[in-house]
């Protein structure tokens, strides 16, 4: 299974087009998509924080993460994961 398989299948479900599962399955292959959350995460953080929002903000919330990358891959994650999947992979600088 491909990192992206789970969303592709949700996606070809909802549109019921088996075709679709491979063009987006070959234009995606190089990058990863990943489902963030929803408006019911959105409402369910801002009642935890104790802040008012209504169902059609949390939307605009969730377009407003999108619009400033709030979400995405960092130099400290791949520094992990590289860490964790990869031991001793540290270049040492190169002497001049």
């Amino acid at each position: 299974m491909d990192r992206n398989q789970a969303i592709i299948d949700e996606i070809v479900y909802v549109l019921n087009d088996q075709i679709a599962e491979r063009i987006l399955r070959d234009n995606f292959k190089h990058r990863l998509i990943l489902d963030v959350g929803n408006v019911d995460d959105v409402a369910g953080f801002a009642k935890d924080l104790r802040l008012h929002i209504t169902p059609e903000e949390c939307s605009q919330v969730l377009d407003h993460i999108a619009e400033k990358a709030m979400v995405g891959i960092t130099i400290e994650n791949v520094d992990e994961a590289i860490n964790a999947l990869f031991p001793n992979r540290f270049i040492e600088p190169e002497q001049q």
